[in-house]
């Protein structure tokens, strides 16, 4: 190279070699610097003029740019606005070449004495595609709800736009030359986010994300983020940010979710106090009602006493299907891992659902060789998906046939795939409807004439649970040509103890009931006749019964001397029920006695007994009487005499106040009760603070909660605060009698673990049941989200 030539020039140039130290400087370009020639012939551009306080770094930046891009793409770049020192001009960087390799560069620096507006600041290599120069600014300019701006290849920032110094808050000259990094917190930074995501945006060319950036102040904002690989002439120069301020909208997603959250918890909440509002009542009618059908009555009466009591099941059915409904739709349905003996569940249900089949109607249970005995999964969903359907079949079956069958399809190493079909020979499904068969709220005649009634949930809950527990559900019509064929899968986990059953099972129901053949039980009297077990040991037993709803409490204590229970003491809150119970336990046992909670103004409402009748909520208001919590406790005995007197005529037992005694300590001898049914929602206080108080001092009565609260977790919650078993409002008669003989009858808490049909579950007092879960009613604890 002529380097005279470059001396002479007019042109302030200067020579860079690959490594970008000078080489030469014009004396046009010293003259402007003022520095030495032999200072600036060797040294490094950038540190010389660093140094000297000659070049800022924004202009260092894009200097850095163009010499980069001119490399890379081998054509020469300009930067439109540089300063070094107080001269302000343009630059023009042209890279020498020979055989394509890169030998130095010459920089023509242009002065010009009117500075260059920043917010005019653009590049060569960027700009070339666009039609003019001036589109690409007020493209710039126009946009200032937007941070747009330019990154060389290594991330630094090289322009910046008014949009961008609005929403980051950094002047041009504060950012030029920064690297991208400064915008990211400091987790992001340790994860080293900047430099992936530009190798991200490299390799894919471009990458979109959300996510917190900061500010110059240190505020930080949500940003939505767009980045764009750019290149000129096939060569990568450099990325194109586009960033978003999007905290507004993120806050009224904020505000969305809470509000929507709290929706559901009212929602919620709405529908476990209605439920609660229905079902205390429900428990009182069809309790009622099934004591009234152990009466003589006669053909007439008897007939509305059945149409009361199918009435009722059926609403209670309909609430169910509701709260699984809302539950399932909101995402909030969980699925509880427990032994299932699905041999067991199948013969439980043929029985149970004889009575819905019509008089010509025959129910065969088929169950294959391969079927294990136990199995790992949700028992009581199990059941409810195959309820569904033979409730179904038996609606649309009026002769000929309902078959209930499983086996198992696919096994693997950890689990089975058990498939179970509901075949009947009904009236069949439509064409036109089969699709729709598995929509909520649809059923096949929906007229105002239609013979078949219900919600059109059933098969629209079976389907989520079913995909729930990882199967799915279809439907076929039968082969027979007539009627129809569900069925549905399950995945089920092994268990160490998993053996199949012996055989195939195809059971006709009608001969087995009379053969008496279907059992799944040793034939203990607790298990085949779970009553009669229970009356053997009612007459030994004293139970509290804390219920603050007069008429259910009636009822209650009817339903309990049919069971064969004489001796049974009453409570109408918590603070009574702890009193009796504090009451009952010997004087010498000065560690089992339980404090009461501390109740400013404590008042006690007590129920006297004045005759055998049962107490009239609505005549029979009792006084208020004011009692200190540290007077003496007698308890009179509310036993009545052992003779077979007839619990249908006769009246309940009721307590006397433990708080007003009537006769001394010496006059009954105490006797601490065996077992207490405590209802929840009780005034003053409730039942989980009754059975605080009660298990404090190490009070080890079994506690069986009974409510019709339906909030989700209820029965786990009610365990969790030290009650034993649990029932929900209304309850079967039989699921009572299970329950109690559970706690009661010697030796039933060990038989039969986990079946329907008898006792089920060890007992563990003020812990949980251990065992099976298959005992359980379909309780509303299970059916509504939080």
């Amino acid at each position: 190279m002529d380097y005279e030539i470059i001396d002479l020039s007019p042109v302030p140039t200067i020579v860079l070699d690959a490594s970008q130290s000078i080489q030469r400087a014009s004396r046009s370009f010293l003259n402007q610097v003022l520095i030495p020639a032999e200072e600036c012939v060797g040294a490094d551009f950038f540190d010389l003029f660093r140094d000297r306080g000659l070049l800022r770094d924004d202009c260092a930046g894009r200097l850095r740019w163009a010499l980069d891009t001119a490399r890379a793409t081998k054509t020469m770049q300009r930067v439109h606005h540089m300063s070094i020192g107080s001269n302000h001009g343009r630059l023009r960087c042209v890279p020498i070449l020979r055989a394509d390799t890169l030998v130095c560069y010459v920089l023509e620096w242009h002065r010009v004495t009117t500075p260059v507006r920043e917010d005019h600041l653009e590049m060569e290599g960027l700009g070339e595609g666009l039609s003019t120069n001036d589109a690409f600014r007020i493209l710039i300019e126009a946009v200032k709800d937007y941070a747009i701006f330019l990154l060389d290849s290594n991330g630094y920032v090289v322009t910046w736009n008014v949009g961008a110094e609005l929403n980051k808050r950094y002047k041009r000259e504060e950012i030029i030359g920064k690297h991208v990094s400064v915008f990211y917190s400091d987790e992001d930074l340790r994860e080293n986010k900047p430099q992936l995501e530009l190798d991200a945006c490299l390799r894919e060319g471009r990458i979109e994300n959300e996510g917190w950036r900061f500010r110059k102040d240190g505020t930080r904002f949500w940003a939505n983020v767009t980045m764009n690989a750019v290149y000129s002439n096939g060569v990568h120069v450099g990325f194109g940010k586009v960033t978003r301020d999007l905290t507004e909208r993120k806050a009224a997603e904020t505000r969305i979710i809470a509000a929507y959250d709290e929706s559901a918890k009212l929602k919620s909440e709405f529908l476990a106090n209605m439920s609660h509002e229905i079902r205390t009542p429900m428990f009182g009618m069809l309790s009622a009602n099934a004591l009234l059908l152990d009466t003589n009555l006669t053909g007439e009466q008897r007939d509305l006493a059945n149409i009361i009591e199918e009435s009722g099941q059926v609403l209670v059915q309909i609430i169910n299907d509701i709260l699984d409904y809302s539950k399932l739709a909101a995402g909030a349905f969980s699925i509880v891992v427990d032994n299932v003996d699905i041999a067991h569940i199948n013969q439980s249900i043929v029985r149970g659902s004889q009575p819905i089949l019509k008089p010509n109607v025959n129910f065969q249970l088929d169950l294959s060789p391969d079927l294990p005995k136990i199995v790992k999964g949700d028992p009581l969903r199990y059941r409810q998906v195959v309820q569904n359907l033979i409730n179904n079949a038996g609606k649309f079956t009026d002769e000929g046939s309902v078959r209930l069958q499983s086996s198992v399809i696919e096994e693997t190493d950890d689990q089975y795939t058990i498939k179970t079909d509901v075949i009947d020979t009904g009236i069949g499904i439509d064409a036109s409807a089969r699709e729709h068969l598995f929509t909520p709220f649809t059923q096949f005649d929906n007229t105002t004439t239609k013979r078949y009634k219900g919600t059109g949930l059933g098969l629209s809950i079976s389907k989520s649970l079913t995909e729930l527990m990882g199967g799915v559900i279809e439907f076929q019509p039968n082969e027979s040509g007539k009627g129809s064929h569900f069925w549905f899968t399950v995945k089920m986990q092994k268990v160490s103890s998993s053996v199949p059953t012996s055989g195939s099972q195809i059971v006709d129901l009608e001969v087995q009931m009379a053969a008496n053949q279907i059992t799944t039980s040793p034939p203990t009297l607790a298990v085949l006749n779970p009553l009669d077990a229970l009356r053997e040991v009612a007459k030994t037993k004293r139970l509290l019964l804390a219920e603050d709803n007069m008429i259910n409490q009636r009822v209650m204590i009817k339903v309990l001397r049919a069971f064969g229970f004489t001796n049974i003491d009453t409570a109408g809150d918590g603070v009574e029920a702890v009193r009796l119970v504090t009451a009952s336990i010997p004087s010498t046992d000065s560690n089992a006695v339980s404090p009461i909670p501390d109740i400013p103004n404590l008042s006690i409402n007590p129920h006297h007994p004045t005759s055998d009748r049962d107490p009239d909520p609505q005549t029979d208001a009792p006084s208020t009487t004011t009692y200190s919590t540290t007077s003496p406790l007698t308890p009179t005995s509310s036993a009545t005499s052992d003779d077979d007197s007839d619990p249908q005529t006769e009246a309940p037992s009721t307590t006397t106040s433990p708080l007003t005694p009537t006769s001394s300590a010496t006059d009954v001898p105490i006797q601490p009760y065996d077992l207490i049914l405590m209802d929840i929602n009780m005034p003053r206080l409730d039942g989980f603070g009754a059975t605080s108080a009660i298990r404090s001092k190490n009070i080890h009565i079994p506690i069986l909660a009974m409510t019709a609260n339906a909030l989700r977790g209820d029965r786990e919650e009610c365990i969790a605060k030290g009650m034993s078993d649990y029932v929900s409002k209304p309850m079967e008669r039989g699921e009572l009698v299970r329950v109690l003989s559970r706690w009661l009858v010697p030796g039933c808490g060990d038989v039969g673990a986990g079946l329907k049909g008898g006792c089920s579950a060890k007992r563990s007092v003020g812990g949980s049941v251990d065992g099976g879960s298959e005992y359980e009613s379909e309780s509303l604890a299970d059916r509504i989200e939080e």
